[in-house]
């Protein structure tokens, strides 16, 4: 079950809210045949979004692999895949998945991470205009 989900109005929508996208994800989170079925979903349900992200994701990896060592054991269709997991089940940005080394994280480590997503959308929801210096400051948060 899901611990937390809200999309802040300024940011584009990154999640299906449902029983089932829930059931699929966290059946995806520790198995990978139940996660290519979860990139189906998305690719079938949000088609336009997935198409988009697609194009996208490639141009980050391009960017952000010379930065990072020890990619050897993970194979292009597997990083792909798990980016696109991870931003639709934990509202992960592609660049917060290399920053935070989400190809190193468990799904324990995964789900105690707040992403910029999650942030925005907590601080629409439960603080007013007069406070959102905090809210803009992640340490603060």
């Amino acid at each position: 079950m899901e611990k937390y989900f809200r999309v802040a109005n300024n940011i584009s929508r990154w999640k299906i809210t449902g029983p089932f996208e829930s059931f699929l994800g966290s059946l995806a989170e520790h198995n990978e045949l139940a996660k290519r079925l979860y990139i189906l979903y998305y690719s079938i349900f949000d088609w336009n979004y997935h198409k988009n992200g697609k194009q996208f994701i490639r141009k980050v990896i391009d960017v952000q692999l010379p930065n990072f060592e020890n990619f050897t054991n993970i194979s292009d269709s597997w990083l792909i895949r798990d980016m696109e997991f991870c931003l639709h089940h934990y509202g992960v940005s592609f660049e917060e998945y290399f920053i935070y080394r989400f190809y190193d994280l468990n799904a324990n480590g995964r789900k105690k991470f707040n992403s910029l997503k999650l942030q925005y959308g907590y601080c629409e929801q439960f603080n007013t205009p007069e406070i959102s210096f905090i809210c803009e400051n992640k340490y603060e948060t």
